[in-house]
């Protein structure tokens, strides 16, 4: 009974932070300027989104701890990882608005090539891909349901689509699709959890 509570707090704690994260990814993507680009509000929505997802990663991680060790470790890393690099494109997008320091920003990325590459261009896309990971890896270890796997994987694909093409409508769809295959994910680990003690 104790476990079971336990589970059902952990539950209530980890999608309420992973919806938080998201929630505040959606309402950044509807602040963009007309091309595309994060104004200084958007932009802190996006930081403060990362910081909630970067609780959520950990949050599933440590979930899984026990059944995936290798993964779990491993996963939260790369994971972490992907959310500094929103929070550095936030950063970004903050001072471009603010002090209109793109053409600064294009020249920096030209003189610092390799470290612009690791701090911003390599962990960007790190956050799409765990969750593209993490809804495979769940799926053919039967973590999760299939629709839930494949609601978040389709998410996961097209997040990258519309911050590159900078079309809004891809960028909302991504964003819903990622809300409700976490929160599907999130479920699917907890129901999964009460079995093993029932059993």
């Amino acid at each position: 009974m104790d476990n079971h509570y336990t589970l059902q707090s952990q539950f209530y704690y980890r999608t309420g932070i992973l919806v938080l994260g998201q929630l505040l990814l959606i309402i950044s993507s509807f602040m963009w300027t007309d091309d595309g680009r994060y104004t200084v509000t958007g932009a802190s929505f996006m930081f403060f989104s990362m910081l909630f997802w970067t609780i959520g990663f950990s949050e599933i991680f440590n979930h899984l701890k026990k059944q995936m060790p290798l993964y779990s470790r491993l996963g939260l890393i790369y994971a972490v990882y992907g959310s500094f690099g929103g929070l550095v494109f936030a950063l970004e997008g903050i001072f471009d608005d603010a002090a209109g320091q793109t053409q600064l920003g294009l020249k920096a990325a030209e003189q610092h090539a390799i470290i612009m590459n690791l701090v911003m261009y390599q962990s960007g896309p790190a956050f799409p891909l765990t969750l593209l990971i993490m809804a495979i890896l769940l799926a053919v270890r039967k973590n999760i349901s299939l629709i839930s796997s494949l609601i978040l994987a389709a998410g996961a694909i097209s997040f990258p689509l519309g911050r590159i093409v900078r079309i809004s409508a891809v960028a909302h769809l991504s964003d819903v699709l990622i809300l409700i295959g976490i929160v599907m994910v999130s479920y699917d680990l907890f129901k999964r959890g009460v079995r093993k003690e029932e059993l």
